[in-house]
């Protein structure tokens, strides 16, 4: 659910931040942010499993 909130925010944010209004140029700051989003959530998943298992 938060996941849905984050994608709709990272979007809103990408349009204000662009110069044009074109779905290209949006897309081209969008899509980075997103996957360094998705990318963050699955480094922190992973760093806290591992120190969860190392207790």
């Amino acid at each position: 659910m938060q996941k849905e909130y984050a994608i709709v925010i990272i979007i809103v944010i990408a349009t204000v931040i662009t110069p044009a209004s074109d779905v290209f140029t949006l897309s081209l700051v969008v899509l980075p942010v997103w996957i360094l989003h998705e990318v963050s959530i699955m480094i922190v998943n992973k760093t806290y499993y591992s120190m969860k298992e190392n207790r």
